[in-house]
């Protein structure tokens, strides 16, 4: 009778070591997946503070290919935002949109 009741006894300790180390390794998962994660956004928080125009067009999620100007004789202007040339008579640049 004592086997049976040490036996019974037995299981949920085995259950409850087992529900405990896969919270240990759950809890571990996570923190390491933060730390990573923490690492990435500091990674292109310092990337992002470049601020060459190629990387503000792409940073304000404007991913629209350059614009196809047809070739002319015409002068061409620079942006001050971005640096594309546009034709004079423009009044926006094609490329970002800033008024010229």
């Amino acid at each position: 009778m004592i086997k049976t009741i040490l036996g019974i006894a037995i299981l949920p300790l085995i259950c409850l070591g087992v529900m405990i180390l896969t919270a240990v390794v759950v809890i571990f998962a996570l923190r390491r997946r933060t730390l990573a994660v923490s690492k990435q956004v500091q990674e292109n928080m310092s990337v992002s503070k470049n601020n060459s125009p190629t990387n503000t067009r792409w940073a304000r999620g404007d991913l629209k290919g350059e614009p196809h100007l047809e070739k002319s004789n015409e002068p061409m202007k620079s942006c001050p935002a971005c640096g594309g040339d546009n034709a004079a008579s423009s009044s926006s640049c094609a490329y970002c949109g800033t008024a010229l």
